[in-house]
């Protein structure tokens, strides 16, 4: 569920680099840095 999320919410910096007309897909990186107060397993996912 976490995974699925944080993909989910970086993708709005993603979708706003978009501009209208031609677009030439030359996107500027985008970075996620998740704070947890918990213990993050992979292998529940």
């Amino acid at each position: 569920y976490f995974r699925d999320r944080s993909v989910f919410y970086v993708t709005f910096p993603i979708r706003d680099q978009a501009q209208v007309g031609d677009w030439n897909f030359q996107l500027d990186p985008v970075y996620l840095i998740a704070i947890l107060n918990f213990k993050y397993d992979e292998k529940e996912e």
